[in-house]
């Protein structure tokens, strides 16, 4: 159960690399970060990108210039305690992926907070795991 969680968030950290690229004209970096995860999100969610995980919406907030992904995964599928028990695990998987993403290099030279939120299917208000991370956390410069 622990690889087979890892695994899959770490595979959904991929996809939304791969989901975040391309440009959209002259207008400035937050403005034009917004407008393209604001497309992205239009064209991609929901999506289902790996077993009882769903990317429901992206957004960007220049005002605190973070980059917000919403998840939520099927209870059913994800126990609380194996993803519990496996935390840091996973924290360790995203922040490894997010600072070997040739494909957010963009977000990165932007010094971008990167929030990942990951919500029961169940119970919709309910948090089953957050990461955030800060520009000193993938080592922007």
């Amino acid at each position: 159960m622990k690889h087979n969680i890892l695994s899959q968030i770490s595979l959904c950290g991929l996809l939304l690399s791969l989901a975040l690229m391309g440009s959209c004209g002259q207008r400035s970096e937050d403005q034009r970060l917004q407008s393209q995860v604001s497309e992205q999100s239009r064209q991609l969610c929901p999506r289902t990108v790996n077993t009882g995980i769903t990317l429901d919406s992206m957004s960007y907030h220049p005002d605190n210039t973070t980059v917000y992904y919403y998840y939520t995964m099927d209870d059913s599928i994800y126990k609380p305690e194996a993803i519990a028990s496996n935390m840091e695990l996973v924290r360790v998987k995203l922040l490894n992926a997010l600072v070997g993403s040739v494909e957010l290099k963009q977000f990165k030279e932007h010094h971008v907070t990167f929030d990942y939120s990951y919500r029961s299917k169940r119970e919709p208000a309910k948090e089953l795991m957050r990461f955030v991370f800060a520009p000193k956390d993938y080592g922007a410069k």
